[in-house]
């Protein structure tokens, strides 16, 4: 199930949301794409794949003044501490990202086929 039409973060099919990046890394990349899969990774795989991936990102310098790759990979970082309703705000933020990137892929894949 896609994230758009998930209930919650358990009912979200991560690996087909890291694929739906791996794809539109390929015909658009960027750092900003690399960040956002990422993050789709830490909700496939847990938060270590996910710091790993962020910190070599940032470790290139590509998103040095990119404030949210700072702060996603704070709030990776911070996962396992995360009381319910702190993850649960987080949830609701990281669902709008990710409800904006799906709409985007859907349009570029609707240009790409026509």
């Amino acid at each position: 199930m896609m994230h758009a039409e998930a209930l919650d973060g358990t009912a979200t099919d991560w690996a087909r949301i890291v694929g739906l990046y791996d794809i539109l890394a390929r015909l658009e990349p960027s750092p900003v794409v690399e960040l956002n899969r990422a993050v789709a990774v830490t909700m496939r795989d847990g938060p270590e794949a996910d710091l790993a991936l962020i910190d070599s990102i940032l470790a290139r310098g590509d998103l040095e003044s990119y404030h949210l790759a700072h702060a996603a990979r704070e709030v990776i970082h911070d996962l396992p501490g995360l009381s319910c309703i702190k993850w649960r705000l987080r949830f609701i933020q990281v669902r709008g990202m990710l409800l904006a990137f799906v709409r985007r892929v859907s349009s570029m894949f609707s240009r790409y086929r026509n």
